[in-house]
């Protein structure tokens, strides 16, 4: 698959700004990576309660 580099980086300037954070910032990318990754495990445990 091929993307334009200028539509990956619109993407990406659209996702700053729908989560409000920079991912210029190596602790926005962390806290990005760990919240994707817990999500199902919180989004599993939610359906069985």
């Amino acid at each position: 698959m091929y993307l334009h580099i200028n539509t990956v980086q619109y993407r990406i300037n659209k996702i700053e700004e729908i989560l409000g954070v920079d991912l210029d910032e190596q602790e926005a990318r962390l806290n990005l990576s760990i919240a994707l990754k817990i999500y199902p495990l919180v989004k599993e445990k939610i359906l069985l309660e």
